[in-house]
């Protein structure tokens, strides 16, 4: 590993960070401080206060959640659709009309685990405290050291790590540096050392113009922890160029719609949103966006509006008139619809 040399053993503890126990501790001696990366880092402040909203306990209640699945739509071919991977045979069997009924409930099972939404969490605080500082080691090296204590029973976020900076302090490791530990003694096979460029400018920029959302979420899901904020960055960087596509379609049924309905929410920037659901019809899902508007904000004027057994109608005028920034267009928009559903309701009558 080029910039790095790696010291393994048993040492005795290093002054003030382990317990008096001998432990299995390994050394990383950096070359030079690690770039940083270049990755979208603007992110809604809501996800960094805790004063505004309590966003993890909003979004792990029972209500939101069931709200989330239902505003998902998770549809059984969207969620099975072919990927691209090795070419294998399809294979063909012949079932009787039970046997097909347990399959397809074993489909059902499997796609609401497919659908499983990531946790929505604030952004984490950062961990360095300062353990000494030891100014007689000031110039003894011109590299930090990196020690790492690699026992077993530890749980990642809690695992003993440590640097000596050259000036002689030493401190408790950033999360960048405990992240690039645990990918060197424990790897994951899935996530690099380094962060991807296409989370970097201009090749994420190159990528959201390409519409490939999905697989920016997918992967950030797998290279990043859901608490950093690169996670945040690049998560809430998809979420604000989607508002300009009107793509929603791209990201329903799987399981990165619900944290974006939660994030247009909290952040009460569910106009462009409301305004594709309108448009395609979605009356039902469009009033259960309004439900979850006022889960998260129930002090919103709309709320006094409408009363909870209310229509989906209700519910979207309720929301047009009071916290709408596109009223015309929202207006229109419910029109259409109402339009689209009576001529349904006669088509039904006809037949």
């Amino acid at each position: 590993m080029a910039g790095f040399s790696l010291r393994l053993g048993t040492l005795r503890p290093l002054l003030l960070s382990f317990e008096s126990s001998t432990r299995n501790i390994c050394i990383v001696q950096s070359a030079g401080s690690a770039t940083t990366s270049q990755i979208p880092n603007k992110i809604d402040e809501t996800y960094v206060e805790f004063s505004k909203v309590d966003i993890e306990t909003l979004f792990l209640s029972k209500r939101t959640q069931v709200l989330l699945q239902q505003l998902t739509c998770t549809n059984i071919k969207r969620v099975f659709v072919p990927r691209k991977k090795e070419h294998t045979p399809p294979q063909y069997e012949l079932l009787t009309d039970e046997q097909y009924q347990k399959e397809v409930k074993k489909a059902i099972c499997k796609a609401k685990k497919l659908t499983q939404m990531p946790p929505v969490l604030r952004m984490r605080k950062p961990c360095e405290r300062v353990l000494q500082k030891d100014p007689e080691l000031q110039g003894l090296n011109t590299s930090k050291f990196i020690f790492t204590d690699i026992s077993f029973g530890y749980d990642e976020t809690m695992r003993p790590i440590v640097v000596r900076e050259t000036d002689g302090t030493l401190r408790t490791a950033s999360w960048g540096e405990r992240e690039r530990m645990m990918q060197i003694y424990f790897t994951n096979p899935h996530r690099e050392m380094e962060t991807p460029a296409m989370f970097k400018e201009p090749y994420l920029s190159n990528i959201l113009s390409s519409e490939k959302y999905i697989f920016v979420l997918d992967r950030a899901c797998i290279q990043f922890e859901p608490n950093s904020e690169e996670y945040l960055g690049v998560t809430q960087r998809v979420f604000e160029h989607l508002k300009g596509t009107l793509k929603f379609d791209m990201l329903r049924s799987t399981r990165h719609f619900g944290p974006m309905c939660f994030y247009y929410a909290v952040t009460q920037q569910c106009d462009p949103l409301m305004l594709e659901m309108l448009t395609c019809g979605r009356l039902q899902s469009a009033s259960m966006l309004v439900k979850l508007l006022h889960e998260i904000h129930p002090d919103l004027k709309s709320v006094k509006e409408v009363h909870e057994n209310g229509t989906p109608e209700e519910y979207v005028e309720a929301y047009i008139k009071w916290e709408s920034q596109k009223k015309p267009a929202l207006g229109l928009a419910l029109q259409s619809c109402r339009e689209l559903k009576k001529a349904e309701h006669s088509e039904t009558e006809l037949t």
